[in-house]
């Protein structure tokens, strides 16, 4: 049975076409009744997930009625097929704000994408086809919805109440961008959106300065063109659109680079509201982004996430930890996690998990015990594959662990370990015939593992080869039955640390 109901719509923006979609899910009342009354901003700043707030005071009582839930918005990039860990924070502050009661739109460029935000960028961003680009929102727009898909499986799984009932159906929406863009032309845009901007506002936004000075090293950038120049009136007409109805949105969250571009979307609104009010038109610069006056509208950026040596994740860093099973296996994705460093697991708890605080630092107490052990990598790597992959995906990331470095195989079967391995090339099915009672050095180099049946004979000498994770030294060896995996037809073989061979061994 599925819980998403998703209406979608073709839709043309100039010659290209894309797909719109609203993603609707359930939630439970009890448990969001509970988290209401603790506001959504004191949640966030717990998990270390604000950055900048337009007047913290007053944006702090604008959450704080509960029979007034409002509506936030979340701008995605399709500038690839798939989200990367990177993106992951705008979508988790989103899930915490409809765990507050609050209504969260999640915004994909279908229009914007074919420009590129130039924020955090010093050189313009390669333009993408149509084609790729309309790829790119659907497979994004998928990703989106079995995000919030997946929060949800996993709030039913771990009993939140508050990700598990349906009277929140229709506080999650996607949408995409490109259906407003359609037929607006240059002098309607100018006319509704060029008349209020500012040159001396749009100059100073960090990400035109920054592309306007020499760089570190005092040599001359290109520069930025107006293609880029304009993308914050861009974003800005989208804020004021989804401020409208029937979204209403009232708050923009974004990366710690958005403010800049979120002051350029507060500022239009508020200009657009001077026009039919008695109110004068103020400008709102980021230096104002501290005063406490009443505003209506508002934005909240979050903190890079990067490892413990300052490295941010994305596609630009060249360590995107992708969140498409086709780019990083269930496996890899956990391991990448349980792999974290000491210094930064708890951050990584905090943030990226939906763990109770309480919870974290009971986690991290005990891996304090003993850090060898890796007890708050091992939860940190199995709630958010479980978070971000489902269950299914965790149990086949743990059993792939399992096979691939433990020694104890009892309780595997020929289904999980295929399972786990499907569409790796390391999983291989291979005839009874072609590897019983052969000599095991000929079968590493047959198979790939080792290059030469000589080179296989020196690390078998050496200890570096293995079956089911065992050592064997013994260069006359050859594979049995009873090599298999108990109760499986599974042979797991091994050369050094890195090198694995999964035989599935059919008559």
């Amino acid at each position: 049975m599925s819980f998403v109901s998703l209406r979608q719509a073709a839709f043309t923006f100039g010659r290209q076409r894309s797909i719109g979609a609203r993603l609707r899910l359930p939630i439970r009342t009890v448990q969001s009744r509970q988290l209401s009354s603790h506001n959504v901003l004191d949640t966030l700043e717990e998990r270390g997930l604000l950055h900048q707030v337009t007047a913290p005071n007053s944006l702090r009582t604008h959450l704080n009625d509960p029979q007034s839930p409002r509506s936030i918005y979340v701008g995605v990039d399709p500038s690839a097929d798939s989200l990367h860990v990177g993106n992951l924070l705008p979508l988790l502050a989103a899930l915490h704000f409809v765990r507050h009661g609050h209504k969260a739109v999640i915004l994909i460029g279908g229009a914007t994408g074919s420009i590129g935000d130039p924020s955090g960028r010093s050189t313009e961003r390669q333009s993408l086809s149509i084609e790729a680009l309309n790829h790119n929102v659907n497979r994004i727009t998928q990703q989106v919805q079995q995000f919030f898909q997946k929060a949800r499986e996993y709030g039913n799984t771990h009993h939140l109440k508050d990700l598990s009932d349906k009277s929140l159906e229709d506080r999650i929406s996607v949408v995409n961008n490109a259906t407003w863009y359609e037929g607006v032309g240059i002098l309607d845009f100018l006319r509704e959106v060029g008349k209020h901007a500012r040159i001396t506002s749009m100059l100073a936004r960090d990400s035109v300065k920054s592309r306007l000075q020499p760089d570190k090293d005092g040599h001359r950038q290109d520069g930025l063109s107006f293609t880029e120049f304009s993308y914050q009136l861009l974003q800005a007409y989208d804020f004021s659109v989804l401020h409208r109805q029937p979204w209403g949105c009232t708050v923009q969250l974004g990366g710690s680079d958005q403010m800049g571009n979120i002051m350029a979307g507060v500022d239009l609104i508020r200009r657009q509201k001077a026009l039919t009010t008695s109110e004068s038109e103020v400008n709102i610069e980021e230096d104002d982004i501290a005063k406490d006056q009443q505003l209506p509208a508002y934005g909240l950026t979050l903190p890079l996430l990067t490892t413990a040596s300052g490295a941010k994740f994305g596609k630009s860093a060249g360590n995107a930890v992708w969140l498409d099973v086709e780019k990083c296996s269930h496996y890899d994705f956990f391991q990448y996690f349980y792999r974290a460093r000491d210094d930064e697991v708890g951050l990584y708890l905090k943030t990226l998990t939906l763990l109770p605080l309480e919870k974290v630092q009971s986690i991290l107490n005990a891996h304090d015990q003993d850090k060898s052990k890796r007890l708050a990598q091992r939860a940190l790597a199995e709630h958010l594959t479980e978070l971000i992959r489902g269950s299914k995906a965790l149990q086949d990331a743990q059993v792939a662990t399992k096979v691939l470095f433990e020694t104890e195989l009892s309780g595997l079967t020929t289904e999980m370990v295929c399972n786990a391995f499907a569409n790796d090339e390391r999983l291989k099915t291979i005839k009874s015939e072609e590897v019983m009672g052969i000599d095991l050095s000929r079968l590493l180099s047959q198979i790939g593992l080792i290059k030469t049946r000589s080179e296989a004979k020196r690390a078998i000498a050496n200890g570096g080869v293995y079956i089911n994770n065992i050592p064997i030294r013994d260069q006359s060896q050859t594979l049995s039955p009873s090599d298999c995996i108990q109760g499986t037809n599974i042979v797991i073989l091994r050369f050094g640390r890195t090198q694995h061979a999964i035989l599935q061994i059919v008559d």
